[in-house]
């Protein structure tokens, strides 16, 4: 089981994307599923695909749109 990540802050950000930054105390090749949504119960998320990097970008938002 991997440990859940905590955010540690956003930047880039612009009217429709921005990117956050997270840590976990897991090991290289930990998969992340990281997702922005406009819906509290993340029905129409945007999601990042399985990543193992520390960030994730999220480009062509909707403009002036809070997720």
């Amino acid at each position: 089981m991997a440990y859940p990540p905590t955010a540690t802050g956003f930047s880039g950000m612009t009217v429709n994307g921005f990117t956050v930054s997270y840590i976990a105390d897991n090991s290289l090749g930990t998969q992340y599923y990281v997702q922005a949504s406009t819906s509290v119960d993340f029905s129409s998320a945007t999601v990042s695909g399985w990543i193992t990097t520390s960030s994730a970008t999220f480009a062509d938002l909707e403009p002036n749109t809070i997720y």
